[in-house]
Parts: C-alpha cells; sequence; structure tokens
C-alpha cells in the first residue's frame, strides 16, 4: 500500500496524538508499505524509535503550509491526523492532497464531542470538531482511537452514511524502548499529568497524597513541560508535611519514560477522560501497579489489570493508593496488555484493518476540491476614527512610551539578574522565580497589542469561587491563559478559545470567533490582593498582561 499520514506537530513539545500518528506510520512501514509522513516540524520523539529496522523507510516530508508534491501520483491512503486549529486551512489541504492523489481519506479519531463533554469537568465548544465532522463530505474512514470511541463517533459523524466507514485501530507502543531495561521496583510512585488541564486530573494528586508516603518518591512526568510555581509550592508543602520526596521530570524520551514506570510500584492517573489511555497500558507492560478513575474505556482496554476508583472521587483514590502500598505485592501484569503492548502484533492490525477497504471505494464522487484561504501573513490596521490623534502624532508618542518602557526593564532586568547570581547559590527555588521575572520582563509588550477585555466576575466569600470571564482580540496564537494575584501568585489556568460570535461580528478582521476565555476556580481572600491580572501567553514568547479590580459589589 501507498499512504501518506498528514499531521501538524508542535516544536519540542509532546502530544499523545502525534505520538500516536508517528508510531501508526513505523508500524505500516514495518509492514513493507511506502509510508510518507507530511508535517511542519520534526517530531520531538523522532530518534525514539531509530532503532526500527524501518525507521528510516519513513519518507519524512517538512513543510510550512502542507502544500506539497510527492512522486506517487496515486495513493491508496491519505491519514488525516486532526488538531483543534481555529480554521479550516490544514484540513483544507490534507483533503485537496487526497482528491488529487485519488486516495481514500481516513480521520484519525481521539474523541468526539458527544463523547468528551459527557466525561470531562469543563465542557468544550462542539464547533471545536466542525472540521473533523467536514471530513466525512469526502467519504471517510472514521478510524477511532478505541472501541468507545468508535461507539460515539457513530452517533456524530451522520451527516453522509452513505460514504462514511467506521473502524478502530488502538495505538502502537514503543516495545523495544520498554524491552530495553530490567530495574529493580523501588518505593517510587510515578504520574503523567497535566496540571493546567482539568479534565487530566492532574489537581486532583494533591489531596490524595497522605502520611502513608513517608519513604516513598512522588515522580510527575509533565510532556508538554508546563509547571507553573503554584504548584511547585503546593508540592514542597506537601512533601514537608507528609514526608516524601519528589522529582518533576520534563519532556523525557522513550527509554527515559519507561526507565521511570519500571522503577516505580505503582502509577497514579486521576484522568476524568481519555480516549485511549496510554499510561495504564504502558504501567502494566511495566509490571506497574495502576490506580485510576474507572472509566469505560479503562475497562476496554485494561480489564482487571488496573485498581479502578470512582471518577472524580478522590477520596477513593487516596485510600486505594494507601492500601496497595501497605499490602504492596509485585505482580506479573505484563500479560494482560501483550495484545496492545507488543509493537509487531500493533504494526499487524493497522495492515490488516487498512487491507480490509481496499476494495471498498468509499469516496464521494461529487466531493469538490475546497477553496484555500491561506492564513495572512500580515494584516492592515484598522481605520482610526477621525476624533482620535493622527496617526503620526500618535506613533510618535507610542514610540516614546515604547522607549522608556524599556529603559525602565532593561535597567530592572539586569537589577535581577545581579541578584539571580548572587543568590544561584544559597536559594535553588529563589534562583528559579528571579530568572522566570526576568525572563516576563524582557517578553512583555504593551497591552495595546492584544487588548484583554473583562466581561463578568464574581467571587463568593463563603465558597471562594472566583469567577472571571471575558475576551481578548490577537492574530498571534494563544498558548496559555494563566490568573494571578498582584504578587503574581498563580491562582490557575483559564480555559480558552471560547466562541464568541458578538466580538467575532464587531471585529471580523480577526477572523475567527474563538476569542472568549473564561475562569472559575478557588481562591483564598487574601490571594485576592489588589487586583487580579490576566496573563496571556503567546506561543512565540510573548506575554501580554491586563490587571482588572474585582469590585466590591461583586463579591457575594
Amino acid at each position: 500500500m501507498k499512504i501518506a499520514i498528514m499531521s501538524t506537530m508542535p516544536p519540542n513539545t509532546y502530544s499523545g496524538g502525534r505520538y500516536d500518528a508517528w508510531a501508526m506510520a513505523e508500524g505500516l512501514a514495518a509492514k513493507g508499505n511506502t509510508v510518507y509522513f507530511i508535517t511542519n516540524h520534526q517530531p520531538i520523539f523522532y530518534d525514539d524509535f531509530k532503532e526500527y529496522e524501518a525507521h528510516l523507510a519513513i519518507r519524512l516530508i517538512i513543510t510550512a503550509d502542507f502544500d506539497v508534491e510527492i512522486e506517487e501520483n496515486e495513493l491508496d491512503y491519505v491519514v488525516l491526523i486532526p488538531n483543534q486549529d481555529k480554521t479550516n486551512y490544514f484540513y483544507a489541504m490534507c483533503r485537496n492532497f487526497a482528491k488529487r492523489k485519488k486516495a481514500k481519506l481516513i480521520l484519525r479519531n481521539f474523541e468526539s464531542p458527544n463523547w468528551f463533554n459527557k466525561y470531562a469537568p469543563v465542557p468544550r465548544d462542539e464547533k471545536m470538531w466542525d472540521f473533523w465532522k467536514d471530513t466525512c463530505n469526502d467519504g471517510c474512514l472514521v478510524l477511532s482511537i478505541s472501541q468507545e470511541a468508535m461507539k460515539y463517533s457513530k452517533e456524530y459523524y451522520v451527516d453522509n452514511l452513505k460514504y462514511t466507514r467506521f473502524d478502530y485501530w488502538y495505538p502502537a507502543m514503543n516495545s523495544k524502548a520498554a524491552d530495553k531495561f530490567n530495574v529493580e521496583k523501588e518505593k517510587r510512585i510515578v504520574s503523567f499529568v497535566r496540571f493546567t488541564d482539568k479534565h487530566k486530573g492532574g489537581g486532583d494528586i494533591f489531596d490524595v497524597l497522605g502520611d502513608f508516603l513517608k519513604g516513598y518518591t512522588m515522580v510527575f512526568v509533565v510532556g508538554n513541560g508546563q509547571v507553573t510555581p503554584m504548584y511547585e509550592r503546593k508540592l514542597e508543602f506537601l512533601s514537608d508535611k507528609y514526608g516524601f520526596q519528589y522529582e518533576i521530570k520534563l519532556r523525557l524520551s522513550d527509554e527515559e519514560k519507561f526507565k521511570e514506570i519500571k522503577r516505580a510500584r505503582f502509577m497514579l492517573f486521576p484522568s476524568y477522560f481519555e480516549g485511549y489511555g496510554y499510561p495504564p497500558v504502558e504501567a502494566q507492560y511495566c509490571n506497574t501497579l495502576c490506580i485510576a478513575y474507572d472509566l469505560p474505556v479503562l475497562r476496554e482496554t485494561s480489564g482487571d489489570g488496573i485498581i479502578y476508583c470512582e471518577r472524580g472521587n478522590i477520596y477513593a483514590m487516596r485510600e486505594a493508593l494507601q492500601e496497595a502500598i501497605e499490602n504492596y505485592e509485585y505482580k506479573d501484569l505484563k500479560h494482560n496488555v501483550l495484545e496492545l503492548g507488543d509493537f509487531g502484533i500493533r504494526a499487524d492490525r493497522i495492515q490488516e484493518t487498512l487491507e480490509k477497504y481496499l476494495t471498498d471505494d468509499y469516496r464521494n464522487p461529487k466531493a469538490p476540491y475546497l477553496k484555500v484561504d491561506r492564513p495572512k501573513q500580515k494584516v492592515q490596521p484598522v481605520k482610526k476614527k477621525e476624533e482620535k490623534a493622527p496617526p503620526k502624532e500618535e506613533r510618535k508618542e507610542q514610540k516614546k512610551e515604547q522607549k522608556s518602557f524599556n529603559r525602565w526593564k532593561d535597567a530592572l532586568a539586569e537589577t535581577l539578574s545581579e541578584a539571580f547570581d548572587k543568590a544561584a547559590h544559597k536559594c535553588k527555588r529563589a534562583a528559579h522565580l528571579m530568572k522566570e521575572k526576568i525572563k516576563y520582563l524582557r517578553n512583555s509588550i504593551f497591552l495595546r497589542k492584544i487588548p484583554v477585555h473583562l466581561g463578568k466576575n464574581t467571587y463568593h466569600k463563603e465558597t471562594g469561587v472566583l469567577y472571571m470571564k471575558g475576551w481578548y482580540l490577537t492574530w498571534r496564537e494563544i498558548d496559555r491563559v494563566e490568573i494571578e494575584n498582584s504578587s503574581g501568585k498563580s491562582l490557575g489556568y483559564a480555559v480558552f478559545g471560547q466562541s464568541r460570535k458578538d466580538i467575532y461580528e464587531k471585529y471580523p478582521q480577526y477572523g475567527t470567533m474563538a476569542l472568549g476565555w473564561e475562569f472559575e476556580g478557588t481562591v483564598g481572600a487574601d490571594d485576592l490582593d489588589e487586583f487580579i491580572r490576566v496573563k496571556i501567553m503567546c506561543s512565540d514568547g510573548k506575554i501580554v498582561c491586563a490587571d482588572f479590580v474585582i469590585e466590591e459589589e461583586n463579591r457575594l
């Protein structure tokens, strides 16, 4: 078979869906197929598979715009790996490429909104999946990541059933890297966390910890590299209180990852939603006992190989961990997931799955080529109203302000740098905070370049729940939105990218409705300070802040 897999790939960071796409490419190449992998960055985990015989047979094509040509005139399949883009550019390029190569289209389905919003504590706008759903207009094999995912996909991808097919393939894991090490079990507990994602349950872990952990080491593996000072302060406090050690591991290679899993006696996995759940399978493959929230998809993939707790019941997970520690006994769990863990078996299964549809031409003959609106490289500034200051005069004033701001910023950064050097050998934590402050100062830009607005805001004194909702205007790609108090203490992360039709109608030049942000979290009254800061961190490293006061009438 001749197959092209098309996927966006974040630079220098980890994503489970992107990892799954590359593992699929490795599996298909191992079976002797011609495989093209078309992406915008080389995967950070590319070298983790270098020991596989067909690794170099994959034809990796790096492209900035996905406007590519290959030597094959026709392909059997084009596999589209979806993302959460706010425009349909990537999808249009993939679908047009499939038509040009007379290929059948495959959508790798990680989840559908009807399934995600049933389980996730913070629901997402269903429109975020519109571009996924539209692929069925061309005729599409919706290849889900599990049977549970396929069940919900059959209820969601229903607009063109004549040309839509449904199947599933469990992801492949890097069993060669896992089999490379034999290490003794230690008093270690590993957890794969995303502290900023509520549906991953990273925040729940803090309430699971207790004095029964004395003598243990908690290992937090953070794939996206995002750890805030607030979480580190919590861990420092709890480790002192309960007498355990902790380690934070960022962006591990596969070999490093499996070494950590094999060393650990236990894995904590408090996720509220999973499309498949890589870590519990990897834990069993390494004979590490996993304790997880009870999800149907985990029952499907892991059976009785893990300990289940009621979803969201932190205290049940705490009790389960304490009991497991007090009655620890090494168990052979690997046999339970051989079908899922062995790379060779997963390669056989993807080969069998795609061969099944070779004679089934589910392409829609009436599907047209899509019009492609390329992202604008430069955006013309909006005309100012006549009553405002003339553009030339305003530019001079802005330039003057910018110079003044830069002088102050550079002077303060230099002062902090000197202080950082002196404090580094005395206090590692203080040095880290200073370094972050310097980085923030040097990356700061004027607020006017990305206006941030506050809509609703309330603070309930009895419950301590702070709620804030607003919007922003930007052409920049947003990485995350953090909420701080005036002392710089992180209060949590806002959900962003929410649809705001009302704002889009006023500012259509921004080309997207995904302009909203929303925060809800428990905050102590003392932490409100003088004001609340909304800090927007852009993917290019720029940081923008806006400060808002929670008025007394909104403190309920």
